[in-house]
């Protein structure tokens, strides 16, 4: 019968439904759900929406409008870790062809214990847009109701649902006329992840881990000769914010994986055809070393080892400048002039000073 379990039973299965009820719960988390998901540096509360993160491309329609119901629009997303004192604290979105934002911020209220999307709209309107709302039971469909209408205007709900894999996800948009309870689905965008094909997860080959949050890294930075793996646009910002604290984290993980007998080691930075200062943000194709082919032969032991690689101190400054080019870029002036100032005290015979000492007097001009 049911009510022949004893009490001690039933309290540890209460506890169950409470701890696995997730952000949609009316109870707030505990002390432990603060900890980062996974052993990796991402908000525990945001680890269900992980797979956001990345570029997005997709097709949208709109159910309103006859024109649009099938031929639609093209429509691209892409989502960053947004950061305080140094760690994840949410997402941003920004968004490309849309017919309802143009980006958007996606927090988690602690007290209230519900997400919370402010977006910039597209089109004449200019007050940003509020939604709020939970994540299902499931931990999948995430719905966000729009805040801040009168009862005599119509409603609007935002929901954001993956698929099994997460490689694809469907934004859509319902609406339901004013005082009425009943919504009715308005604008629908289905996109896929880009670099991700429905047969993901089926390779051997580990993906490489973003260096600042452990997450699937598809893009890489380039800092003083070298490229480190990120996830995003925001985890970029991150590493030009502080490079020293993140090539430090590198060289401790390349050292654990090394006891492991895993070694690990930042990629070299590939040649680039552009001068854009981002130009090294893109997806690597491998970050593995190319395989030994069988005509390879080892070198005699009595052979002397070959001569050591030219120091270019060139290549080194040019690498630095590019560096504080991209900070000065992204608004870190002060950033940008510890960097220019390092090329000069190391460099100062480099083409690289030339530019370096213009940039320190423009940037230290009052």
């Amino acid at each position: 019968m049911r009510h022949s379990l004893r009490p001690s039973l039933a309290l540890v299965l209460s506890f169950l439904v409470i701890g696995v009820g997730g952000p949609g719960r009316a109870a707030k988390l505990s002390a432990d759900d603060d900890k980062p998901a996974g052993g990796r540096e991402i908000p525990p509360r945001f680890a269900p929406l992980e797979y956001l993160i990345g570029s997005w491309k997709g097709q949208g329609v709109s159910r309103d409008d006859p024109a649009l119901k099938f031929r639609g629009w093209p429509e691209t997303h892409s989502w960053a870790w947004s950061f305080a004192d140094g760690k994840p604290a949410g997402m941003t979105l920004r968004a490309e062809g849309s017919k309802l934002l143009s980006t958007a911020a996606l927090t988690f209220d602690d007290d209230r214990q519900i997400f919370r999307l402010k977006a910039e709209p597209t089109g004449p309107k200019k007050e940003p847009t509020v939604y709020e709302g939970t994540l299902d039971e499931s931990g999948k469909l995430l719905t966000l109701d729009r805040v801040g209408l009168d009862a005599d205007e119509p409603g609007e709900r935002l929901t954001l649902r993956p698929n099994a894999n997460s490689i694809r996800y469907t934004l859509a948009i319902e609406r339901r006329a004013p005082r009425s309870t009943r919504y009715s689905r308005s604008i629908e965008v289905g996109l896929t992840k880009e670099g991700e094909t429905f047969a993901a997860g089926s390779s051997a080959t580990e993906a490489p881990k973003c260096l600042i949050t452990g997450g699937a890294a598809t893009l890489t930075v380039a800092y003083k000769g070298r490229t480190y793996p990120i996830c995003c646009s925001g985890c970029r910002d991150e590493f030009l914010e502080n490079p020293e604290k993140y090539v430090k984290k590198a060289s401790l993980r390349a050292s654990s994986s090394a006891s492991d007998d895993k070694p690990a080691k930042p990629t070299p930075a590939r040649p680039r055809r552009s001068d854009d200062p981002f130009a090294d943000d893109v997806a690597e194709d491998k970050m593995d070393e190319p395989a030994k082919t069988h005509d390879q032969k080892p070198a005699p032991k009595d052979q002397p080892d070959s001569p050591p690689a030219k120091d270019s101190t060139v290549d080194r400054a040019a690498s630095l400048l590019r560096v504080a080019q991209n900070l000065e870029k992204i608004g870190k002036t002060a950033a940008a002039l510890e960097n220019y100032r390092e090329i000069l005290e190391d460099y100062p015979d480099s083409p690289s000073a030339k530019t370096a000492r213009a940039r320190v007097k423009a940037l230290s001009k009052p």
